[in-house]
């Protein structure tokens, strides 16, 4: 395995451009994850995959083998290394290895840590999105989404509205690119008052690039994909909402992205992220257990639908 990650890493040690000039403060116990600086992954497209058991859909396993790990020693001025412990979750790279630091960036952990402001420029108050789920989609142009897809999106959110407050999900809706209507373009399509539904218009800012917005920069850590509206799922309609939308649990963290296609995958994915409750202050993740009941707008989710 030792000899594996020199396979990845050999090349880029020789060549001194690679790193930053100023190497970055790396603190013991900070959560960090291995990047190539010169590898292009924003053309990466995820196949198309049945999920276990309510038909939404999930990622290939190669997805998720971006190398995260802990630090364990500060910089070393001798080796110029950091000292990481990759664990054991992945194939390429895992167990304790030195890394130059220009290979490694901090990763944040929580949506609710990274700063964020509202279409007005004002700070987003993140409050009220403490311990729920939530949902991170963007609309790049005023006319790409469909009079039917604003309909279907909005006709979703009042149908999660009627779940008890705490498993209400919080929807950011974040522009960018050709997208420059106000809040009153945003509430026409959907039907409904954004502050009374749990729904917030963002500050207009790229998705894309080096200058990519806070948001999205946590959003894309571990799914570095282009936001692209054209690209929705192989054999899947165009004529909905292509954007990929992004699923934050209930601690903030990001749990997967839904990419184009039908709403309804967005329902179902939302839902399956609802049913794994908080219990006890810990993530009761998994099939509910058999005595385990939430009710979501009008539906028991117990144990038969698993």
């Amino acid at each position: 395995m030792a000899t594996m990650f020199h396979r990845v890493v050999r090349v880029p040690f020789a060549t001194s451009r690679r790193y930053f000039a100023v190497q970055p403060a790396f603190k013991v116990g900070d959560k960090v994850m291995y990047v190539d600086p010169m590898t292009v992954k924003h053309k990466q497209v995820v196949q198309e995959q049945k999920h276990e058991n309510l038909y939404g859909y999930v990622a290939p396993r190669w997805k998720s083998e971006f190398f995260k790990g802990t630090v364990l020693e500060e910089f070393n001025k001798e080796t110029k290394t950091v000292k990481i412990d990759f664990g054991t979750e992945t194939y390429h790279i895992n167990g304790v290895q030195n890394v130059k630091p220009g290979f490694l960036q901090k990763v944040v952990g929580t949506l609710l840590d990274v700063k964020m402001k509202t279409f007005d420029g004002k700070d987003l108050d993140t409050t009220s999105m403490q311990g729920r789920v939530g949902v991170c989609l963007n609309v790049e142009d005023n006319a790409v989404e469909t009079d039917y897809s604003w309909r279907r999106l909005g006709r979703i959110i009042q149908t999660f509205n009627k779940n008890p407050e705490a498993d209400q999900p919080y929807f950011l809706i974040f522009p960018n690119f050709k997208f420059d209507k106000n809040v009153e373009f945003v509430e026409q399509k959907l039907g409904f008052n954004l502050a009374e539904n749990n729904v917030v218009l963002m500050l207009k800012n790229d998705v894309n690039g080096s200058s990519t917005q806070p948001a999205y920069r946590f959003l894309k850590q571990f799914y570095p994909d282009r936001i692209d509206h054209r690209w929705a799922q192989r054999a899947k309609s165009t004529l909905t909402w292509c954007s990929p939308k992004f699923i934050i649990d209930r601690s903030g963290a990001v749990s997967t992205k839904v990419l184009g296609g039908p709403l309804n995958d967005l329902k179902v994915t939302i839902e399956h992220e609802i049913i794994q409750k908080v219990e006890e202050g810990e993530h009761t993740y998994g099939r509910p257990t058999s005595d385990s009941k939430l009710h979501l707008h009008g539906v028991d989710y117990n144990r038969k639908h698993w």
